[in-house]
């Protein structure tokens, strides 16, 4: 999971160096603009990780539920 966000993070820094560049800032400006755009997905994807890993877990134990109890069997169903 790591991987896949910084490789996110890094595509958001080169499509924005590209867009800055474009746009006429200097080298370092694009750079650093990028870098900032980095950063905030980076940041913004980490809290999202972070949040859902604390909502599927249990507040009573601090563990995430049993399989068992997160799925429902339904009964076969019967011929007559």
């Amino acid at each position: 999971m790591k991987k896949a966000i910084f490789e996110i993070g890094m595509l958001g820094f080169f499509v924005s160096t590209v867009i800055f560049g474009i746009q006429g800032y200097t080298l370092f400006q694009s750079i650093s603009r990028g870098f900032i755009v980095f950063v905030g997905i980076e940041l913004t994807a980490a809290l999202a990780l972070a949040a859902s890993s604390w909502f599927a877990t249990d507040p009573k134990t601090g563990a995430a539920p049993p399989a068992d109890q997160t799925r429902r069997e339904q009964p076969a169903p019967t011929r007559s």
